[in-house]
Order: structure tokens, then C-alpha cells, then sequence
């Protein structure tokens, strides 16, 4: 796989180094800036931010076929016809090397961002063009082999920033710099997106009722049980208002709803589970049935709800 940053096409290095410490220099009269040697914690979230001064979209970002991977393949016609482009990030951490791929919109790099974890989730990833298309943004999601975990970790249930976080979901270890780059992927964003598939009739379903999860189901054509948006909170739905409204408004747009009761307790680690305990945003996650058709129809209802504006 070609290995490219989110940061510097068609320049050489000479001139890359020159326009970043120019482009640095000119920020440190704006704002006050860190330490001059970056930890390596930090190292990611910075390595996105730069690509963003350096202008973003088409800075790093090539054409699909560039990057060889299975997911973009088959989505180049796609990619082409709605002007994305595509590039890589790694992540080392805890001897593991974690590739990120990125396809963006250069023409619309305000619209929302989605986080793709699972790599053998294929409708999945079709759904997250179409948005990226269609809405703005980008999506990231991780190359794994087509497989859903990688070095026998679910890359879903990696996000701990320390020990505390770690210890309820039995990880072996923090994962603080594979944490902070993803999180840093949603830097300025209003909400929290993700996308998943599941398995007709498992345990995955809007009818589902556990101490943990509860299902509501809607009325309508995207109604079918398999196919749902998960939200999560830190109280019982009950007593969590502002879940109860987004419940509602989803409901009304024919979405089933999943709502996840997190407390660091039952926390497991999952991306859903660390936003509710760690950040502010509303998270959504479109689940849809494996091989499902309907998903790209979830994301404009969704898209509807939260008030974004299809850009094409």
C-alpha cells in the first residue's frame, strides 16, 4: 500500500520544509504554540492539522488509484465521479502498526466526518463514499486485511487513554496515540459519525433489550430490525433528556434507534463508549445489515436530521 500523510503532494521536501516553517512562523504570531519537539502521543493530531494549513484536500490526497486496497477498488468509479481523493496515515503504538485511509472532499472539507473501524464491512465503507460525496467531508477507515480485527484486537474496542480506561475492558495495555488520532480526526466537527454492518438476525437488532442497550423501533421502509442508528449517554434514557430527544427525532425520521446507557463501569472500551465518557458531541452510528442496500438511504435521513446540506 502506498504510504502517504494527509499532507504534501507535488512539492519537494526543500520546499516543504521551507513553506511549513514559514507557514509555522506566521501561526506562532497568531497563537501560542507548544513544545518544539512533539511527544509521540502527539505526533498524529499535529501531522492532520499541518495538512490542513498546507491546504488540505488535494495537498496530500491522490486519485483511488493510488492507493491498492480492495474497499477503494471498488469505489473508484465512485471517488472519480464525485472529485474525492484519497491518501494514508500509520500509527504505531504498543508494537502494532495501525493504517488509516482517508477519502476526502477537497471541494467541501466542512461537511462531517465518519470513522469506519471494521475493515470486512464493505457496505459500510460504499455508504461512507456516498456521504463523503454527497455531504462533504471525509471518512477513515482502517485497513485491516478485509478483516474485521487485526492481531486479534477489534480495532473498536482499542480506545483507552490510560490505565483507568483500560482496566474495565481487560486491554492489555493503553492506547493513548491510536485514541488521540482518531479523535483527532473529528477536530472542529459537530458531531461524532461512525458506520458499521451486522449479521441478519444476531444479537445486533433495534429489538434488542439488555442492561446496557435498548432498541426502538420506527415505522417505515428502513424500519427492517437489522438496520438502526446507535446514540449513547451516560444516564438511563429514561433520565438523559437530550437522548430522549434525539430518539425521538430519529424515530421520526423512520431510523430505528439503539440507545447505549454507558458509566465507566460497563464501559468496553468501544468508540461509542469513549465519546459518551469523553466528549461533549452527540455520537451516531449508522448499523446496517452486511451487503445492505439501504444504508446509503440511512445516511441522507440522518444527514436531514442533523441539518447538513447535500453539497451536490
Amino acid at each position: 500500500m502506498t504510504k502517504r500523510g494527509f499532507g504534501a503532494r507535488g512539492i519537494g521536501v526543500r520546499g516543504l520544509v521551507a513553506s511549513a516553517a514559514a507557514i509555522l512562523v506566521a501561526v506562532s504570531l497568531l497563537v501560542p504554540v507548544g513544545p518544539a519537539v512533539a511527544t509521540e502521543a502527539d505526533r498524529p493530531v499535529q501531522l492532520a492539522f499541518l495538512g490542513k494549513l498546507f491546504g488540505g484536500g488535494r495537498g496530500g490526497c491522490s486519485p483511488a488509484g493510488a492507493v491498492t486496497d480492495p474497499d477503494v477498488s471498488r469505489n473508484a468509479a465512485a471517488i472519480r465521479a464525485g472529485g474525492l481523493c484519497v491518501s494514508t496515515e500509520t500509527v504505531s503504538e504498543n508494537g502494532i502498526t495501525w493504517t488509516f485511509i482517508a477519502i476526502e472532499n477537497p471541494r467541501s472539507q466542512n461537511g462531517p466526518v465518519w470513522y469506519l473501524p471494521h475493515d470486512n464491512e464493505s457496505a459500510a465503507f460504499d455508504a461512507a463514499v456516498y456521504a463523503v460525496a454527497r455531504y462533504g467531508g471525509a471518512m477513515i477507515a482502517l485497513e485491516t486485511g478485509e478483516r474485521r480485527e487485526y492481531r486479534s484486537i477489534d480495532p473498536n474496542r482499542h480506545f483507552a487513554r490510560d490505565r483507568g480506561d483500560a482496566g474495565p475492558c481487560r486491554m492489555r495495555a493503553a492506547t493513548p496515540r491510536y485514541t488521540k488520532t482518531v479523535m483527532g480526526f473529528f477536530d472542529g466537527k459537530r458531531h461524532i459519525l461512525a458506520m458499521h454492518n451486522n449479521t441478519r438476525g444476531g444479537a445486533v437488532s433495534a429489538s434488542m433489550r439488555t442492561a446496557k442497550s435498548t432498541g426502538f423501533r420506527a415505522k417505515g421502509p428502513l424500519a427492517d430490525a437489522d438496520n438502526m442508528v446507535f446514540i449513547a449517554g451516560t444516564r438511563p434514557i429514561q433520565s438523559d433528556r437530550r437522548g430522549q430527544n434525539l430518539r425521538d427525532m430519529l424515530l421520526r425520521a423512520g431510523l430505528n434507534v439503539v440507545y447505549e446507557h454507558v458509566t465507566p463501569q460497563n464501559s468496553d472500551c468501544s468508540f461509542s463508549n469513549y465519546v459518551a465518557l469523553n466528549d461533549r458531541r452527540d455520537y451516531f452510528n449508522i448499523e446496517a445489515v452486511h451487503g445492505s442496500r439501504e444504508q446509503t438511504a440511512m445516511v441522507d435521513r440522518l444527514m436531514q436530521v442533523l441539518g447538513y446540506r447535500p453539497v451536490r
